[in-house]
């Protein structure tokens, strides 16, 4: 299949998808081909050739017709013109590995390439993105802030182009707000996977407690010192009733908690709670344990005045 044959499948692929996925202005903002005219200039002025896939690129769409709302993911898609204007950042970034030969094993850089001038960018934005080598054809990254400054991406355009379409219509990118209207971000599978997983461990675990009684909420909350899940209980049952609430706090105090356990789980209700003397002597001890002296003498004045009544 000839270069151009195989460009426009790709984009026609990628374009497909965006219209589908609520971002046919990121399809639309695409700019037509650029003319053969248009081409030979574009080569006098830099002085040699653009290779037969870069003009097969441009003579399908010359660009964007406007910034921003870019084609490859966030980066804007270049016109010939734009192409030449940022030329000086992939310059740079070859300046910069020509001066320290050893990050060319990393780079993937060839000899060749590295003396090479005939670079240009293709895509990109502040600097980042896609340019290619019309000698060897080879698609690399040009990461201003990175290193290596370049990085060997793909073995030709039409490679970058078929490897980019695929990526999309397998649903590896999706559509978010930013750089413009909006752009393709590439979907971070691993981190989504554990966040389902995490989801489904919340599931299960909320079924389960749900099929549990206070008591062996409680009694679990207290096996495992956990009294933000005792508070969980207790903020349940007083949401459900004054009856339910005075009931979970009997059974917190009968589930063998230690009195700092029954102090920071009773905190946040203190003022709500109808407690014994000697059940407020309980939290008071436990708050003096935990170094709370709100708690303590909160806890001591309604032990006196439960004693009192």
């Amino acid at each position: 299949m000839k270069p151009e044959e195989s460009l426009a499948e790709a984009f026609e692929r990628i374009t497909t998808w965006m219209t589908k996925h609520g971002a046919e202005l990121l399809a639309e903002n695409l700019a037509p081909g650029a003319s053969a005219e248009r081409l030979a200039e574009a080569e006098a002025e830099l002085g040699f050739s653009l290779g037969a896939e870069l003009r097969a690129l441009w003579s399908l769409h010359d660009g964007q017709h406007e910034e921003m709302n870019g084609f490859v993911e966030a980066f804007d898609l270049f016109s010939i013109e734009r192409a030449l204007g940022e030329r000086d950042s992939v310059m740079n970034a070859l300046g910069f590995l020509r001066e320290t030969p050893q990050a060319m094993p990393e780079s993937g850089l060839t000899n060749a390439e590295l003396f090479s001038d005939a670079w240009i960018p293709f895509a990109g934005r502040d600097s980042d993105g896609l340019a290619v080598n019309t000698v060897s054809g080879r698609v690399f990254d040009v990461r201003h802030d990175g290193w290596p400054t370049l990085y060997l991406h793909a073995a030709s355009i039409v490679d970058w182009a078929t490897q980019y379409a695929s990526r999309v219509v397998a649903d590896d990118y999706r559509v978010e707000e930013g750089f413009g209207d909006y752009y393709l971000e590439l979907r971070n599978r691993e981190a989504e996977r554990r966040e389902e997983e995490q989801r489904r461990a919340e599931r299960e675990e909320r079924q389960r407690k749900n099929k549990m009684s206070a008591k062996e909420l409680l009694d679990e909350a207290v096996a495992q010192n956990r009294d933000d899940a005792a508070q969980e209980v207790l903020e349940r049952a007083e949401r459900k009733s004054k009856a339910a609430f005075t009931e979970a706090v009997s059974l917190l105090f009968a589930a063998g908690a230690s009195p700092a356990f029954l102090a920071s789980a009773l905190r946040p209700m203190l003022n709500r709670l109808t407690l014994s003397a000697a059940q407020w002597q309980i939290v008071a001890e436990g708050g003096a344990r935990i170094g709370n002296n709100a708690i303590r003498d909160i806890a001591l004045a309604r032990a006196r005045a439960a004693a009192q009544s």
